[in-house]
């Protein structure tokens, strides 16, 4: 169930080093010919198939809206240390990524910057500070994995334009089926560009969902399960963020995240009621 909110979409700058938006929505296709090819292969065939047929995430370009989330302390941007991604609300100032990214053992970090696509010091969209974190109490208190989702208000130093209406905002959705054409953009911590991979997601559990990809590293808890992506913008339909079970997958293969519920819509509305 999509949250309906104004949706606002902004324009500025993109740089097509890398994977274009055409070659994305081509590999995307790919993938999905590549699912309706016949079967009759063995078990341990379709095992050692399903292994090697598994996507690896491309570096690209990145996506405006999906950026990168940093500890400054000290004005300065070290290594990030996870991915998040705007979220269309109200005041176009919300940020969605895993509650165990901005959280420590006595609270909501402080000094945290978001960099929207961010790419290899690149900032087109600049910094702009975390001035709020929201949480679930399930979280907060418990570090309960299935509840291991934020939202991030930010702001940036000296202007009243709220980031939404530059880079645009995907929109927040709930209690979708488990299993879908996603695609993830993440920030892997190896690297300073953004990577994206595109398949279907399984369900691990009736509270988590699994997304098979190679290359999705430290870095990338946070990083949105977008559906219905445009192929132009690059915009689509959150309802997941790599978290939850093993804080989003222990291995850089299989990611994780919360099955987005009634509790992210409550969290997400407190978030816009707070302000």
């Amino acid at each position: 169930m999509p949250i309906p909110s104004p949706l606002r979409r902004g324009s500025g700058p993109h740089h097509a080093r890398r994977t274009s938006r055409a070659q994305r929505l081509a590999a995307v296709t790919a993938f999905a010919a590549l699912a309706t090819l016949g079967t009759g292969t063995s078990a341990s065939g379709a095992a050692s198939a399903a292994h090697t047929a598994m996507p690896r995430g491309t570096v690209f370009s990145g996506d405006p809206q999906v950026g990168a989330v940093f500890r400054n302390p000290s004005g300065s941007l070290p290594s990030h240390q996870c991915t998040g991604s705007v979220v269309d609300s109200p005041k176009g100032d919300l940020v969605i990524t895993a509650a165990h990214c901005v959280y420590d053992a006595s609270g909501p970090e402080t000094g945290l910057v978001f960099v929207p696509q961010y790419d290899d010091g690149d900032a087109p969209y600049g910094s702009w500070n975390v001035s709020a974190v929201y949480a679930a109490k399930q979280w907060s208190s418990g570090r309960s994995p299935n509840y291991d989702v934020a939202f991030l208000e930010v702001h940036q130093s000296g202007s009243s334009t709220p980031i939404q209406d530059l880079v645009g905002a995907d929109t927040l959705a709930v209690d979708q089926p488990a299993s879908r054409l996603t695609t993830v953009v993440g920030y892997p911590s190896s690297s300073n560009a953004p990577i994206t991979c595109t398949n279907r997601t399984t369900r691990f559990s009736r509270t988590q969902l699994r997304f098979d990809c190679r290359g999705y590293s430290s870095g990338t808890s946070g990083s949105p399960f977008l559906t219905h992506v445009d192929a132009q913008t690059g915009l689509g339909t959150v309802d997941g963020v790599i978290g939850g079970y093993q804080a989003g997958g222990n291995t850089a293969d299989i990611s994780y995240s919360m099955r987005f519920n009634e509790a992210v819509e409550s969290l997400y509305q407190q978030a816009v009621r707070a302000k």
